[in-house]
């Protein structure tokens, strides 16, 4: 998530210093947080999903839910360009690899999602 803060400025503030620092505070808000805490791996498989939401392109991406949990994976298989999306439209099920880690959390393996849809 990325805050953005509007600041009104007095004649005692250094400019300098406040642009700089309020540089520095963005960057450090809006860098990627990991998505799971540190946790080994169980299990890498083959996993059913389905297909919630298509962004057509120029950018393509999908949300994708999960069939046994229903778990939804927002803005999953991102690509600038995916020229076979019209294959899967809202509903479709597709396999995807998942990795199951030891603290009981799963993530989709968006590289896979990528080249399941993409090619």
């Amino acid at each position: 998530m990325c805050i953005l803060v509007a600041v009104e400025t007095t004649e005692g503030i250094n400019m300098k210093h406040l642009i700089t620092t309020l540089i520095a505070l963005t960057v450090m808000a809006c860098s990627k947080q990991p998505d799971l805490p540190e946790s080994k791996v169980i299990s890498i498989r083959q996993e059913r999903y389905e297909i919630v939401h298509v962004d057509q392109p120029k950018h393509f991406w999908v949300n994708l839910k999960h069939i046994e949990t229903g778990v939804v994976f927002e803005r999953t298989a991102r690509r600038k360009h995916c020229n076979r999306w019209r294959e899967f439209p809202v509903g479709t099920v597709i396999y995807v690899r998942t990795i199951r880690y030891e603290n009981n959390t799963f993530a989709v393996d968006s590289d896979d999602a990528k080249n399941v849809i993409c090619g």
